[in-house]
């Protein structure tokens, strides 16, 4: 979402504009007239559970600035230019003050926006992703499906003295029954720490694909 600070932009992603969300234009006539288009995407410009040096916070705009290379917007197989059907919403305001003030943010504003779009989410650190989960369950009412690409299995049961954080999302994921365990799909895993956290998602019916793999 564009809240009005131009110097922290660079442009949306692909070169489109950035707009504001249906959900913030209700009260403007000037948009809410607009049609909604199907694919839309939103920033989350949150690092504060990075276990080193901070810096996914600026992931969002670097992104959009890196697409802007791109040579064109229709897919070079199928005749479909999806670029024209989708929106971008900027960057999601949220506080930085701690990691549950952000997840308590984030999830309705994630759930306004499930709602009309197919989503495309820029992160950030990985604590974003337990929200969001939530906010899918919410709308699909019933567990998910996930494929996660990394080098880490993020299955920590606490993280650094700490409930939750960046390498906790899937274990909490699958203890909370946001996702279903057995279509859970893990792939480029090459720094897992200990066995407990290495197997967990095998162990709990899903599947591990190794880096060397």
């Amino acid at each position: 979402m564009n809240h009005g600070f131009p110097y922290t932009s660079t442009g949306g992603f692909l070169g489109l504009a950035i707009e504001r969300s249906a959900a913030e234009s209700l009260h403007d006539t000037a948009t809410a007239e607009k049609p909604v288009k199907r694919f839309a995407i939103a920033g989350i410009a949150w690092d504060g559970c990075v276990t080193n040096r901070p810096g996914a916070r600026f992931g969002p705009n670097a992104i959009r600035q890196a697409s802007h290379m791109l040579c064109g917007d229709e897919h070079p197989l199928f005749d479909t230019t999806p670029v024209n059907d989708s929106v971008d919403l900027g960057n999601l305001l949220l506080p930085n003050t701690s990691l549950e003030t952000m997840r308590a943010a984030l999830i309705p504003q994630a759930s306004a926006l499930i709602a009309q779009h197919e989503m495309v989410w820029l992160g950030g650190d990985h604590s974003i992703t337990l929200p969001l989960l939530r906010a899918y369950y919410a709308h699909y009412k019933q567990p998910l499906a996930c494929i996660h690409f990394d080098a880490h299995c993020d299955t920590w049961e606490s993280h650094f003295g700490e409930p939750s954080g960046h390498g906790t999302w899937v274990y909490e994921a699958i203890q909370e029954g946001l996702v279903d365990p057995t279509l859970f799909i893990q792939i480029g895993i090459r720094s897992s720490g200990v066995r407990e956290a290495r197997e967990y998602v095998n162990e709990q019916g899903g599947r591990i694909f190794t880096a060397r793999e």
